[in-house]
């Protein structure tokens, strides 16, 4: 049996569109997106930013209720990312969580490359997409 591979997703992504539909697909290709306290409450901010309300809504509701969306909350702070503590909400969770990796195109979590531990894998939005085909392929 294949393992379910986990996946946190940073909110500093450009091409946000993408990012959604590429997020909405993540169960289909045999994964689970890993999320903390924090991180939703991340979300809901940005989406308040950038789509209406009902967008904001549906988005939450799938995060509350979907099975392929797993919550960890992480019992310590590494404080990996010291340029921008606030992206360290993400690192923590996919430590937690022990995530394949953190989607991300904010340049601050290069620091995580600096740490050997705990081990965080980032990948950018064009490897990611890259892992979903292959993970397709694959089946």
């Amino acid at each position: 049996m294949k393992r379910k591979w986990r996946v946190v997703v940073d909110t500093n992504i450009r091409r946000y569109q993408q990012v959604q539909g590429s997020v909405e697909c993540i169960p289909e290709r045999g994964g689970t997106v890993c999320v903390s306290n924090e991180i939703v409450l991340e979300y809901e901010e940005i989406l308040a930013q950038k789509s209406s309300q009902l967008a904001q809504q549906l988005f939450l509701q799938v995060l509350l209720l979907s099975p392929h969306v797993e919550y960890h909350e992480a019992r310590y702070r590494f404080h990996l990312i010291e340029a921008d503590p606030d992206d360290n909400k993400f690192t923590d969770c996919a430590v937690a969580a022990a995530a394949d990796c953190i989607v991300t195109e904010d340049s601050h979590f290069s620091a995580t490359q600096r740490n050997p531990f705990p081990p965080v894998h980032v990948v950018g939005l064009d490897e990611f997409l890259t892992m979903l085909t292959d993970n397709t392929n694959e089946e």
